[in-house]
């Protein structure tokens, strides 16, 4: 349909993607996109393109779904991410990587 505003259209898709890192990870970054489609288009009388997703921050660590065969990786990088959270040390954080472990600090 030709009348349906292309960033409109891509946030639907967003919301149907199959995999869950794929779609909103929130309620509130689906609304933020909305409540601009709708300013844009109440000011303006079209929806000009904009990168979906800009206020969609979860509060939970989210592990892909196409991570397979790392189940001892995956429960060292909650445990390490469960002491971030509880306060343990928050200016660094260990988590395995590809080759070997990776340490991302925080300023």
């Amino acid at each position: 349909m030709s009348g349906i505003p292309q960033v409109l259209s891509s946030l639907v898709m967003k919301l149907l993607a199959k995999t869950a890192e794929e779609r909103y990870q929130t309620a509130a970054g689906v609304e933020a996109d909305l409540r601009r489609c709708l300013d844009e288009w109440q000011s303006h009388g079209r929806i000009d393109p904009f990168p979906l997703g800009a206020h969609d921050a979860s509060d939970r660590l989210l592990i892909p779904e196409k991570l397979y065969g790392r189940e001892r990786e995956t429960a060292t990088l909650l445990a390490s991410f469960d002491r971030v959270v509880c306060g343990a040390d928050p200016n660094s954080f260990l988590f395995p990587a590809t080759r070997g472990w990776q340490i991302l600090r925080c300023q």
